[in-house]
């Protein structure tokens, strides 16, 4: 079963003066994995920190305390209510399935590299951003329209590959349950990208290996994660 976790995030080291704000989606409500990781994540990454959270979910009993329902256009609204000071950078956690034209988003249309690209544009700008994107084919956000000198895009697997553990019996996905377990303890992104590298490839055993990939503008190389 294909399964996307875009885990985009936004957010500021001790290189710059700003804050860590962050946007979490889960994309679908089918299964509990997706949003249990959402949550997760926003925990840790309020340990570590990041006072302003937004969220979003696609499943209904969440959309309340201010939880938005998935979409596009309320992706756009979250990070714009972050109200991003100029030097506050991005984080963005996004989990659900995903094919090879994007993420998908219950009840919506497929969120594409170029649809995605805009929201960044409008939004996050130039400031310090992060992404992480957890799915089946999650390599394909790694893409013309979202790369940026000022970007760090980390994915749960190659364009052409699919990822695991989106099955009902599962607490979180694979990719998830290394990065729940990774990212208290991690000093930099990419750090944090080998280390999930290396996990996944534990737990995938005899599954065809989904090879999650990163990349890493030129003005973050090396970037901390507070």
């Amino acid at each position: 079963m294909q399964y996307l976790v875009f885990l985009f995030a936004i957010l500021c080291s001790d290189a710059f003066a700003g804050q860590w704000k962050a946007v979490e989606m889960s994309g679908d409500n089918s299964i509990k994995v997706f949003d249990n990781a959402r949550v997760k994540v926003g925990e840790i990454l309020g340990g570590r920190g990041v006072e302003t959270i937004g969220m979003l979910s696609a499943t209904r009993t969440m959309q309340k305390d201010g939880v938005l329902a998935s979409s596009a256009a309320n992706l756009e609204k979250a990070l714009n209510d972050l109200k991003l000071e100029d030097d506050d950078s991005c984080l963005i956690f996004m989990t659900s399935h995903g094919s090879k034209s994007g993420f998908y988003i219950a009840g919506q249309p497929t969120l594409t590299p170029a649809i995605l690209g805009g929201i960044l544009k409008r939004t996050c700008g130039d400031r310090v951003t992060v992404m992480l994107v957890s799915s089946c084919y999650s390599g394909v956000q790694i893409d013309n329209a979202t790369v940026g000198a000022n970007r760090i895009i980390i994915t749960a697997a190659r364009r052409d590959r699919t990822s695991f553990g989106c099955g009902s019996e599962e607490t979180y996905t694979y990719w998830d349950t290394c990065l729940v377990a990774l990212l208290p303890e991690a000093k930099t992104w990419e750090g944090l990208h080998e280390s999930i590298k290396d996990c996944v490839t534990a737990k995938e055993g005899g599954f065809k290996p989904s090879l999650p990939q990163i990349s890493i503008g030129q003005d973050v190389k090396d970037l901390e994660i507070p």
